[in-house]
């Protein structure tokens, strides 16, 4: 049976399958999904982050002794949080920074530059901050920015 401009079935279908080899061999080398793969690394990684934080408070409220009580600030209290909660991060790869913990969460996503993510520590779990701390409008959750070198 012959199809549009003579050729038959066999024929039409070798074109299309030798269209997708192309297509599946070719492509690749024409996109480069390294920037969006590593962004969803970071993200990834700021996630794991976010988890070990939850599994620390739980920990901190049940008494349990693997109770991380982080009572520092800043960019020292996610740098804390990354060697207590996930000492394999590869530091050379990622760097920390913070956001004021003063700032309101809904507003920690417009401090991110591309690619970079936000994880938080919850701090002062066991050991309170003073009335000082508490009355300038800090939160015991420091906002942390992840992203890469």
């Amino acid at each position: 049976m012959l199809y549009a401009g003579g050729f038959t079935l066999v024929e039409v279908v070798a074109v299309i399958v030798l269209l997708g080899l192309l297509a599946a061999v070719a492509l690749p080398r024409f996109i480069d999904l390294q920037p969006e793969a590593e962004e969803a690394s970071t993200r990834a990684q700021a996630a794991a982050l976010i988890s070990q934080d939850t599994i620390n408070v739980a920990a901190c409220r049940s008494g349990s002794s693997d109770c991380v009580d982080i009572t520092t600030t800043g960019t020292q209290a996610c740098d804390e949080a990354i060697d207590e909660f996930f000492p394999h991060l590869d530091r050379s790869v990622f760097t920390v920074s913070n956001i004021d913990s003063n700032t309101p969460a809904e507003q920690w996503a417009s401090q991110l530059d591309d690619g970079a993510a936000v994880f938080w520590v919850t701090r002062f779990l066991l050991t309170p901050p003073s009335d000082a701390w508490l009355g300038q409008g800090w939160d015991v959750r420091q906002p942390c920015v992840l992203s890469r070198n």
